[in-house]
């Protein structure tokens, strides 16, 4: 449901309420709140669109991890290629590894139960890691995506994986 057609100006207005009478102070009702900040997003994602700056959208933070398996969850997310108006859509992560075994950040659609895109760390300096456009790969329907985190074998006791940042580049 985006800004213009589903949340209409007097929408907005309702969702609001002041805090007293006469007061120039408003409270958003807790049941409106989520519509109120879908809003917000849906806006500022159409004003970079029509600008036609990249959107980032973010899909993972800060975590540090040690094991080969299982894999830690460290965010999640939902997307809908079809919301976007792009020509590709990368997914980029920041981090690196501990001392000798490669580090894997993957994009996996839980939905489906598939991988979308894994990013290989093998420097123990941070670097920014990029998969080629993963555009084909996604649904034009809503589905549920976790970035998740491990080593591709067995560690030693200084390996780990250190994820600093991931996103969906989604480029017009």
């Amino acid at each position: 449901m985006g800004f213009v057609d589903g949340l209409t100006d007097l929408d907005f207005k309702t969702a609001l309420r002041p805090t007293r009478v006469g007061a120039e102070s408003y409270t958003i009702r807790a049941e409106d709140w989520n519509r109120v900040v879908q809003a917000c997003y849906d806006l500022r994602t159409a004003v970079l669109a029509a600008q036609g700056q990249t959107l980032s959208i973010w899909a993972g933070g800060r975590a540090s991890y040690g094991l080969n398996t299982p894999a830690l969850v460290v965010g999640a997310f939902e997307f809908n290629k079809s919301s976007y108006s792009f020509s590709t859509i990368k997914f980029r992560a920041v981090g690196a590894r501990g001392d000798s075994v490669t580090a894997v950040v993957e994009l996996y659609n839980l939905s489906d139960a598939s991988s979308v895109a894994t990013l290989q760390f093998t420097n123990t300096a941070t670097t920014l890691q990029e998969s080629a456009d993963i555009s084909a790969s996604l649904p034009a329907v809503s589905k549920l995506y976790e970035v998740r985190i491990y080593l591709n074998s067995a560690p030693g006791a200084s390996d780990s994986v250190e994820l600093f940042s991931a996103f969906l580049q989604v480029n017009p």
